[in-house]
């Protein structure tokens, strides 16, 4: 089963596929078997990152290998 398209792909890695969702958003989708700990272990840092004056994207939500945050300008 494929998980449905959630927006108009604009990136492309090695391991994920970004989307743009809209209202300054993306989602970074991970497309190869990452553990899902791993994935929210990684948002977790980037909201501790920005918390401390890091400049990088707001995470707004973690769901499986997804996770969905604020669009870099």
């Amino acid at each position: 089963m494929t998980a449905a398209v959630p927006g108009t792909l604009i990136g492309s890695g090695r391991n994920a596929d970004v989307y743009d969702t809209g209202e300054g958003r993306v989602l970074r989708r991970y497309r190869d078997g990452r553990d899902t700990a791993r994935v929210a272990a990684e948002a977790e840092v980037m909201a501790h990152a920005r918390a401390s004056g890091v400049p990088v994207p707001e995470v707004f939500d973690v769901s499986g290998a997804d996770i969905e945050m604020e669009r870099a300008a």
